[in-house]
């Protein structure tokens, strides 16, 4: 698991370069974050990356680096087929995020692993005692 999250990581920080817009780059990142992760969910393909993350560290690394690096000089067919998968997802009405009134339009590993250790929604184990 720690293997594609660290994979996913990277590719989001590749596609949201210096030279990109801010706000492209974030949507372009969660798409594509979301689609790798639902493809790993429902096929139960953790076992894959769980192999290559056991090579060792500078294995990992080249791993990483390479599939990122492959993502990123194919960029324009790779997000074809996340806004092909997200139909009617733009930059702005993406929500990643539940709040009190809206669910998500989209299951963004990164953006739930946050909400869920925020403050709010975490109970000290102080009060459980």
């Amino acid at each position: 698991m720690t293997f594609c999250i660290t994979l996913m990581s990277e590719i989001a920080h590749a596609i949201a370069g210096p030279e990109a817009a801010r706000k492209d780059s974030l949507f372009e990142g969660i798409l594509l974050t979301s689609m790798l992760f639902e493809e790993v969910s429902k096929n139960d393909s953790l076992a894959v990356f769980a192999t290559v993350g056991g090579l060792g560290d500078n294995v990992r690394k080249y791993v990483i680096q390479e599939l990122a690096a492959a993502v990123t000089s194919h960029w324009a067919k790779v997000f074809g087929a996340a806004v092909g998968r997200y139909a009617g997802l733009t930059p702005s009405v993406l929500q990643p995020y539940v709040t009190a009134s809206l669910t998500p339009n989209i299951v963004s590993p990164f953006h739930l692993a946050c909400q869920a250790i925020c403050t709010e929604y975490v109970t000290p184990l102080t009060a459980l005692s």
